[in-house]
């Protein structure tokens, strides 16, 4: 009635794989499915460029350094890059305090220097520190003279170095290069106001 199979040695080889590879696969569609209610930690990487912060239920924890780190399904990973960020802010007309225009255009580069502030404080912490270096150089040039200003560029990035320190510790971003690229005059101009 019933006969046997036997099977060869090179069959039987063939067939644990197969079913090695459809345990593989339920075992990936269970956790799939299973994942979100079953409290599986998830891998992340973070690279040798990157920090990461630790965020569960939208609070910051901690900073993690490079490496690969096992995380609880309530957490997750923000990574920051901790590269130097350059920036440009080009041809503001600005009027100095001798009430002559001057059109002036800086840049350098930043970076963060606490990843835990950078992601706590402001949702895009480089574009907050974007609008106050372009209030920080309104304020530096028109407590100047216009030859001052033209003369004397440092005097106007050490001017907006100073103003920018509180806010930059704040964000969690550090200034590492300010420099006048342009500054040129415009001519006398009315205050409106």
């Amino acid at each position: 009635m019933f006969a046997l199979l036997l099977e060869t040695p090179a069959e039987m080889v063939v067939n644990v794989i197969v079913w090695a590879f459809m345990l593989l696969i339920a075992v990936g569609v269970a956790y799939r499915v299973w994942g979100a209610a079953l409290p599986f930690p998830r891998k992340f990487i973070v690279s040798s460029f990157h920090a990461g912060v630790v965020v569960r239920n939208g609070k910051a924890e901690r900073v993690v350094g490079p490496g690969s780190y096992w995380l609880a399904q309530n957490r997750s990973l923000v990574l920051c890059d901790m590269r130097p960020n350059p920036f440009q802010i080009a041809a503001q007309n600005v009027i100095a305090s001798d009430g002559i225009g001057v059109q002036i255009s800086v840049g350098g580069e930043q970076k963060i220097a606490n990843p835990l502030a950078f992601v706590s404080e402001n949702s895009d912490s480089f574009a907050a520190f974007y609008l106050e270096m372009r209030q920080a150089l309104r304020v530096a040039v028109s407590e100047m003279e216009s030859d001052a200003v033209l003369a004397n560029q440092s005097s106007v990035t050490a001017r907006m170095k100073e103003l920018l320190t509180p806010r930059a510790a704040e964000l969690g971003i550090q200034l590492i290069r300010l420099e006048v690229f342009e500054a040129m005059p415009l001519g006398r101009m009315m205050h409106q106001g």
